[in-house]
């Protein structure tokens, strides 16, 4: 049997760059067989070492490219075996294989292509020093042959002419390397163009073909000189001014350029230009109380004192990004030095031991066995100051998957952001994002004990919360004059409950929208239970206007009552003549209302009506039954939706209980008010509230209630703008709603009286019958009732007004014009000063409210009704058929299954 011999193209010396396409430029090829049984990653390595990249000094990234496929979508990133493997496979499928590499971070091979070079200070000279005329813009090759400048063609050393209208550079082989369209995008990093040979592929043909279309584009790409001798207009100005701007960037870009890696580590995208200067120090000058730090001038000198000598021993700064030690490098204490090494190795996948770890020295290791990796940082008495004295950063060692310096601590401080904002997370889920992130696998034990840490941490900043919280009262009502914020506590100094009502969302609500209000609760999700109580309302647009919010202890008559009150005597409800109020069966809520409104228009959520008596009455006739006679805009309608839910399998028993346990004047339309111009029959508004402030309800108190006021400020921007792009002077949601009722106006006939009044009627040819409305324009009322209770004209109203030639839109309630929805956002919130700058209140530091562990394992979601929907991300069992583990029989499962059992008694063990 024959040997297969498998290849690789290696593509080297040369550095990506892509505007539109993806190309390598300035480049070398050299192609070799490859043993596919011993290629792994330091073997890739090796071979860019004998292509001499210096990988002592400087950084390599290693790339492939999938056969078929474009630099644009097919590059991928070799860092570990693993991507070693997928090449192998490729060189298996394909036979031959590009790779390529890519210097990171140095001074080699990092030359700009000539048509790059900026050479407005000077003319450009040939090999034989002859000066090229720049009227006739010709470049000279080393030859000395001439090329013309009016077709932009570039040289090669050997004399080959290439032509410009491709863009094409010439390395010193001879070999063509595209050029096209070399302009970077701006805040992103330098990426991959393609490597132009013999033998180009379809793709990079199709480049060539394209470079006609973008010649104008590529003209920026060309430095010119002396452009002023040119009868010129402005914008090629401006592309030369463009050109010397993008000199400028690309010079700082090649010295970090690289690909994003989905699978590669995360790197800061900072760079530093000056290769003298190591990212994460703090100054490259020497302390003023080092020995040295001034230079002594003479006396008769015109140089200034004082002057401050550079430092080669540098202190090292947790802001800065950090990417690798040096000698030299100074730290505070020996703690912040072990705590950066652990950090180091973990980013760098590598395990390190300790040789030496006392008070004044620790001496570290790589653990791999031949690897000659180590550092040492010991006391300095001359300074003052740990410093890094040896330094060995010779890595001969494969990344490691296990580190025992990933240890709950590291991984605690590393994820305290995702596990405070997410406290239920699991370990297993921890552990999977630890793995995807730092590219480690660590034990379950290790995350639980490293979420306990944050927990424990969160505890602390609870504590520290409540205490300021008086403080932060204060502020909020010194930045918002007029809002109304109480906190209150008990005997003790032990935090009861708070109410928070700004006074933009006050005025707003009373200028702008209609008086109805939402009330509803929901758990605070964090260490410190309780409830969040909220009072929202519909604004011109029918959506959601949050008013106020209270958080107290449990949800009671007591905290409602108390929420109630103090709501009534922002918006000035008084007795609630005129004003509705729609709530869920939520615990004392309806007997505190029906106590302190009681004229006052109450509403029940017929959804949660629906989900109890459901339980009892279910069936999808049933269900579409109940939600007709719900939306029954009149008594008439009712009573015959009514009956028809009675004529039904069970419904005069599901008809009974109904009327009998939730009375129908509190959620069917048709006993809704006229005067609050709202129709829903639901409390989806609170619902919507309490759904976008679910993260925040995990946090601590005050950074809750701080990210609920930068949402609602927000809010209010946003609405403000979204108002501006209105094409009328009318709501787009009332305005889709008004479409819908002129769409069915058309089959009505209209018929009028002489006076004030229209009859609509349509006749029923089928049935012999006719369905009749009397229409008031004036009155905007029609028999329905669907345009009294809801502001918006009917179907019968819209056919009335058609037939007086009038213009629906002026038929609209006022709550849904243009004016009135820019009272309601037109005042703001006033941002919020930090805490250092918050003014101390009187009442002194507030204690959390004590926890209370209840029996069993905590909840982390709420139980839903059986007749709610389920989780959509999870397949439903509902309708399968169960079958035996044991028999494969169904109907019965393996705990009960009948053969089983007799099974277990003739042998008498158990399976």
């Amino acid at each position: 049997m024959t040997n297969v011999r498998y290849k690789a193209r290696y593509h080297y010396g040369g550095q990506f760059l892509r505007s539109r396409n993806v190309r390598y430029m300035n480049g070398s090829i050299r192609v070799q067989d490859e043993d596919l049984d011993r290629l792994c990653f330091w073997d890739l390595m090796a071979t860019a070492k004998k292509l001499g990249y210096n990988l002592d000094n400087y950084s390599v990234n290693i790339y492939y490219l999938k056969v078929g496929q474009t630099l644009v979508k097919g590059l991928k990133l070799i860092a570990n075996d693993g991507d070693v493997l997928e090449l192998a496979d490729e060189m298996r499928r394909n036979m031959i294989v590009d790779i390529y590499f890519e210097l990171v971070m140095g001074k080699r091979n990092m030359k700009l292509p000539e048509a790059l070079v900026d050479h407005s200070e000077k003319d450009p000279i040939n090999g034989q020093g002859d000066r090229v005329s720049a009227e006739n813009l010709e470049h000279v090759s080393g030859q000395g042959e001439r090329v013309a400048a009016e077709n932009l063609e570039h040289v090669s050393g050997q004399g080959e002419r290439v032509a410009a209208e491709n863009l094409e550079a010439v390395n010193a082989q001879g070999e063509r390397v595209a050029g096209k369209n070399l302009e970077p995008v701006d805040g992103q990093d330098v990426i991959v163009e393609n490597f132009e040979d013999e033998g180009n592929s379809d793709s990079e043909n199709e480049l060539e073909r394209d470079s006609d279309e973008a010649f104008e584009e590529d003209l920026v790409d060309v430095q010119w000189d002396n452009v002023e001798d040119f009868d010129v207009d402005e914008e090629l100005i401006e592309a030369r001014q463009k050109v010397k701007e993008y000199v400028k960037r690309k010079r700082t870009l090649c010295l970090a350029a690289h690909i994003v890696d989905d699978s590669a580590p995360v790197t800061s995208d900072k760079v530093n230009v000056d290769t003298d200067k190591v990212p994460g120090y703090e100054s490259d000058y020497l302390s003023e109380s080092d020995p040295g730090s001034f230079i002594q001038n003479e006396k008769e000198s015109e140089e200034d004192d004082g002057q401050t000598t550079k430092s080669s021993l540098r202190n090292y700064n947790s802001k800065d990004v950090f990417t690798d030690f040096n000698v030299g490098l100074r730290f505070q204490n020996l703690k912040m030095f072990k705590t950066v090494l652990s950090d180091f190795s973990t980013r760098q996948q590598f395990e390190f031991k300790y040789m030496k770890n006392d008070k004044i020295r620790v001496r570290a290791i790589c653990s791999s066995s031949g690897c000659k990796w180590s550092i040492l940082c010991s006391w300095c008495s001359t300074n003052n100051i740990f410093i890094v004295k040896t330094y060995n950063n010779d890595h001969s060692c494969l990344p490691a998957s296990k580190n025992k310096r990933v240890t709950a601590a590291v991984i605690a401080r590393k994820y305290a952001g995702e596990i405070t904002a997410m406290p239920f997370i699991k370990p297993r889920h921890l552990r999977k994002l630890v793995r995807k992130d730092l590219g480690v696998q660590v034990s379950p034990y290790v995350c639980r004990t490293a979420k306990g840490e944050v927990i424990k941490h969160m505890e602390e900043k609870y504590k520290e919360e409540f205490q300021n919280l008086n403080n932060y009262a204060e502020e909020l009502k010194a930045t918002n004059y007029g809002s109304t914020v109480i906190v209150k506590s008990d005997s003790n100094s032990v935090f009861d409950r708070m109410y928070i009502c700004f006074e933009a969302l006050k005025r707003g609500f009373l200028e702008g929208c209609r008086p109805i209000i939402g009330l509803d609760g929901c758990f605070l999700k964090g260490l410190v239970k309780g409830q969040l109580l909220v009072a929202v309302g519909r604004d011109g647009n029918n959506q959601m206007f949050p008013i106020a919010w209270a958080v107290v202890h449990n949800e009671n008559t007591e905290t409602w009552s108390w929420f109630i009150n103090q709501l009534c005597d922002d918006l000035e409800i008084g007795d609630g003549l005129g004003w509705a109020v729609i709530s869920d069966m939520q615990k004392g809520l309806i007997r505190s209302v029906q106590e302190i409104l009681p004229l006052v228009e109450q509403r029940m959520c017929a959804r949660h009506i629906y989900a109890r008596w459901g339980k009892m009455n279910s069936g999808k006739e049933l269900q579409y039954q109940f939600w007709v006679t719900a939306r029954s805009p009149n008594e008439p309608e009712m009573r015959k939706q009514l009956d028809a839910m009675a004529e039904l399998e069970n419904g005069l028993a599901a008809k009974e209980d109904l009327l009998e346990h939730w009375p129908v004047q509190g959620w069917c339309q048709a006993f809704f008010s006229d005067v609050v111009k709202c129709d829903v029959i639901d409390n989806n508004m609170c619902e919507t509230f309490n759904g976008v402030i679910l993260e925040a309800r995990c946090k601590p108190i005050i950074s809750m209630l701080e990210e609920i006021r930068i949402y609602v400020m927000k809010r209010l921007v946003l609405k403000r703008e979204y108002m501006k792009k209105w094409k009328t002077n009318y709501a787009p949601r009332i305005l889709e709603r008004l479409e819908k009722s002129r769409k069915l106006a058309g089959k009505w006939e209209v018929e009028w009286n002489g006076s004030a009044k229209h009859e609509v009627y349509w006749d029923d040819a089928e049935n012999h019958l006719r369905e009749s409305y009397t229409v008031r324009l004036q009155n905007h009322s029609c028999t329905c009732r669907k345009w009294d209770i809801s502001g918006v004209p009917c179907q019968h109203a819209v056919a009335a007004i058609m037939y007086e030639g009038a213009d629906p839109l002026s038929y609209l309630s006022e709550y849904f014009c243009k004016e009135m929805y820019k009272k309601a956002y037109m005042h703001m919130l006033n941002p919020v000063k930090g805490q250092m700058f918050w003014p101390k209140s009187n009442d002194g530091p507030l204690l959390p409210p004590l926890v209370k562990r209840m029996p069993g394992r905590p909840a982390k979601k709420r139980k839903r009704e059986p007749l709610e929907g389920k989780n959509r991300n999870k397949l439903s069992r509902v309708g399968r058929r169960m079958t035996c583990g044991f028999c494969h029989k169904e109907g019965h499962n393996k705990s009960g299954c009948p053969t089983r059992q007799q099974f277990v008694r003739l042998f008498n063990y158990t399976i």
